[in-house]
């Protein structure tokens, strides 16, 4: 961005950046080209993969995740699980409110 000084620019670009589809993504960088077409080509130089939200891998690389929030999760929702669906989805609204409650007393 700091290239091509224009600031109209900077929301094309997450605009494009930020589609999640193909067709939006083209209509963004048709918008960038309309405003400077050397920001288009040099975007077009660029790999999509490292840049673009549609061209993503969407591939899952692992299939085990066991990052720190899940495990709090897991742990947190434990007592639950054998409780039939509907009671454990209102144990777990029951809960969250609680600690929204809690929370917004702390302060």
């Amino acid at each position: 961005m700091a290239k091509f000084k224009i600031d109209y620019l900077r929301e094309l670009f997450w605009a494009a950046a930020r589609s999640s589809n193909k067709t939006a993504f083209l209509k963004a960088m048709d918008d960038i080209k309309k405003t400077s077409t050397d920001a288009r080509e040099y975007l077009t130089r660029i790999p999509l993969e490292n840049w673009a939200v549609h061209a993503f891998d969407s591939t899952c690389k692992i299939y085990h995740n066991t990052n720190n929030v899940v495990e709090a999760f897991n742990g947190w929702m434990n007592k639950y699980h054998a409780l039939p669906r509907l009671t454990m989805m209102e144990r777990v609204i029951r809960k969250f409110m609680k600690r929204i409650r809690d929370r917004y007393e702390m302060h």
